[in-house]
C-alpha cells in the first residue's frame, strides 16, 4: 500500500447496513472551476469499476463508500471494505491528478 494514511469509517444503521465510507476530499477544498468535470469524471468511475462507488452528501463532500447488510458473511464484508480501499487509491493515483487535487483525506496515525 502506498505511504499515506486514511479513515474507513464504518457505521451500523438501523435497517441492518453496516456503510463503509472513506472521506476523499471535502467541499470547501474542492476549486469551483472544476467541481463539474470531476463529479463527471466520479459517475464515469461508478461505471467503470463494478465495486467502487463515489458518492456525495449533502454538504457536498465527496467519499468512497460501499454498503453490506449485516448479515453478509466476512468474505463479503472483506470485499466490499476492499472496495472502499481500492477507490481511495483509485482516487489518489489516477483521478486526483488530473485535477491538480491533492490525495484523499489523509490523517496523522503515530506508528
Amino acid at each position: 500500500m502506498d505511504d499515506y494514511k486514511f479513515e474507513v469509517l464504518l457505521i451500523y444503521t438501523a435497517d441492518g447496513l453496516i456503510k463503509i465510507r472513506a472521506l476523499l476530499l471535502k467541499s470547501d477544498d474542492i476549486p469551483p472551476l472544476i467541481r463539474g468535470a470531476l463529479y463527471v469524471e466520479l459517475l464515469k468511475e461508478n461505471s467503470r469499476h463494478d465495486e467502487v462507488v463515489y458518492s456525495m452528501d449533502d454538504f457536498e463532500n465527496i467519499y468512497a463508500k460501499n454498503d453490506v447488510p449485516e448479515y453478509a458473511n466476512l468474505e463479503t464484508f472483506l470485499t466490499e471494505f476492499k472496495a472502499v480501499v481500492y477507490a481511495v487509491k483509485y482516487f489518489n493515483n489516477n483521478i486526483a491528478p488530473i485535477f491538480g487535487l491533492r490525495n484523499a483525506m489523509q490523517i496523522n496515525i503515530a506508528q
